[in-house]
């Protein structure tokens, strides 16, 4: 499962996905496509790399208003 925001850098047009995964399997049974949570814990780095994040707690959250990182 992978954590995604859209990032846009001019207008919602070039809106452009940003995603991290997440290194637990027990994470695609608890949340669907679509909802929004909040992750706390550690970004690990591979040997080739790549980043994960290793949750230590996701909770539920509300969407925000403006759901785009600028």
């Amino acid at each position: 499962m992978r954590l995604t925001r859209m990032v846009i850098t001019h207008c919602v047009i070039d809106a452009q996905p940003a995603a991290v995964p997440v290194t637990v399997d027990v994470w695609e049974g608890d949340w669907a496509v679509g909802d929004w949570v909040e992750v706390e814990g550690t970004v690990r780095v591979s040997a080739d790399g790549s980043l994960a994040i290793e949750p230590s707690s996701v909770v539920a959250v509300p969407e925000p208003g403006d759901p785009y990182e600028y």
